[in-house]
């Protein structure tokens, strides 16, 4: 669901989008009690607020909800939310912001952390063509002799791979081992529309979102440090573990832990972005290393790193199924929906594609909601042809 601002002028532009905020995550049980409070007289009070109410609400009845966003996956957020601050608004960061969190930022120059054999393995998974497993309808783990396992088919089972049990549910897996050797190599590969967890032999907790691929071993037996290979976005709780570092490896950085809480996104390969929830981390790439303190995230374009203030909830919304904008070209949005809904975009009125966009987009609500207030809010009328979406 598009919030797209279309309220009287008794609301000022910011206040209408924080409205309407609260209308979806009040209807998608995600608002908290206090929030609820608010928008609740509101919706009493004001007559546009509570049509507005009554049209969202009547969507969402009408709605099936899709993808694999429930269960665990939604105990989890709960679990998470005593570390996030309360979310007012969505604003643009400062360059005074920007400025000093960057000073705060300690830059150091060292080499990669990667050893060769690491540098080979992070080049054979970052160049592995994906596009077969990402068409899939279901969650599929690849074991390291090329043997497929597809795990939304074995939900509610166990299987043994080797000396490790693998627990199966329909939103995530878990692996216990006791074993005392190292183990084979798994690849995850997480299609469109989709979010999974994993649970990992030493109790780390790691949230996938859609269009991810994560590899990661079946146990961290006789290894110095937990490495891990992240193609995509996920949110990782690490557990602590002084003996050996928790390394996550992407296509131009890596970030070494020893145990805490942090989004990594590497859906853009020219603006890797690894965002600080607790404890700290230091982000690595050839030239230099950065160490982050909560509530720093760190955009890595190939050449430098820059450091920024961000928002908690905004950035970690996704494990919500739901996705904040602000001032954000109609183009930039095509890729959530393609991830999210599993559809492909065309503009055959390039304009626009760079029409800006204020307001948050709900997996839990229907997608026709999305293209209904585009084209109400500013007269982009949009036409579903199979698995594609025409704008004109």
């Amino acid at each position: 669901m598009c919030i797209i601002v279309s309220y009287k002028k008794r609301f000022m532009e910011e206040d209408q989008v924080e409205v309407r905020r609260l209308l979806v995550e009040k209807l998608a049980g995600t608002i908290s009690e206090e929030e609820d409070q608010v928008i609740s007289r509101l919706i009493a009070s004001d007559n546009h607020v509570r049509q507005e109410w009554h049209q969202l609400r009547d969507k969402m009845q009408q709605a099936t909800q899709t993808g694999h966003f429930k269960n665990d996956a939604n105990n989890a957020w709960e679990q998470l939310q005593p570390a996030i601050r309360p979310r007012t608004r969505i604003r643009r960061i400062t360059a005074i912001a920007t400025a000093a969190a960057a000073c705060v930022a300690a830059i150091v120059a060292v080499r990669t952390i990667r050893s060769s054999s690491q540098e080979s393995t992070a080049a054979s998974f970052f160049a592995d063509n994906r596009s077969w497993s990402f068409n899939s309808d279901s969650i599929i783990m690849r074991y390291e002799d090329g043997s497929l396992v597809n795990l939304t088919a074995a939900a509610g089972k166990q299987m043994n791979a080797g000396n490790t049990r693998i627990t199966v549910t329909d939103s995530s897996i878990t692996l216990s081992d006791a074993s005392t050797e190292q183990g084979q190599w798994n690849t995850l590969f997480i299609p469109a529309a989709m979010n999974y967890k994993v649970t990992l032999p030493d109790g780390s907790e790691v949230w996938l979102n859609a269009h991810t691929r994560l590899r990661f071993p079946q146990s961290f037996a006789g290894l110095k440090q937990r490495d891990l290979y992240v193609d995509g976005e996920a949110f990782f709780k690490v557990a602590p573990d002084k003996q050996q570092p928790f390394i996550v490896h992407t296509a131009r950085t890596d970030i070494r832990v020893l145990g805490t809480q942090f989004n990594v996104n590497t859906y853009d390969t020219t603006g890797i972005k690894t965002a600080l929830v607790e404890g700290s981390v230091s982000a690595t790439a050839p030239g230099g290393t950065l160490i982050l303190k909560p509530g720093q995230q760190t955009t890595y374009t190939g050449e430098r790193f820059t450091t920024t203030t961000f928002d908690v909830t905004t950035t970690l919304s996704w494990m919500q199924g739901i996705y904040y904008f602000e001032d954000v070209p109609l183009k930039s949005l095509t890729n959530i929906v393609s991830r999210w809904f599993k559809m492909k975009v065309i503009f055959h009125t390039p304009e626009l594609a760079n029409k800006v966009f204020n307001g948050m987009l709900s997996k839990k609500l229907p997608l026709s909601a999305f293209l209904e207030n585009l084209e109400l809010s500013d007269n982009i009328y949009a036409v579903i042809e199979g698995d594609t979406i025409h704008f004109k």
